[in-house]
């Protein structure tokens, strides 16, 4: 499943996870933010992807900073235990809750 990325999102995550302007990941980036949308929607976890709240976008900083960007792997499993910790907020938050 195919998530539609926009531009800001790419943005705020390619400077969030490599602190540069350079598009050279951007590929690898974009799979990693699908990979953490379809989590997320997996979950059902409610959000828009053309319009993502700011709890969303942090949730896919911290799950595309615990892939990528550093070798240092205590750094990746803090932030993979953020992202988890995020999740878990949102799987309980009535605003992201889907009605099945």
């Amino acid at each position: 499943m195919a998530f539609n990325i926009s531009e800001s999102l790419l943005e705020r995550v390619r400077t969030a996870a490599t602190r540069a302007k350079s598009r050279a990941y951007d590929d690898e980036i974009k799979t990693y933010i699908n990979a953490c949308l379809y989590d997320l929607d997996r979950l059902n976890i409610l959000f828009d992807e053309d319009d993502l709240e700011d709890e969303i976008a942090v949730a896919v900083i911290t799950y595309v900073k615990s892939k990528f960007g550093t070798t240092d792997a205590s750094y990746k499993e803090s932030m993979a235990k953020t992202y988890e910790d995020l999740r878990q907020i949102l799987m309980t938050d009535k605003s992201h809750k889907k009605v099945t």
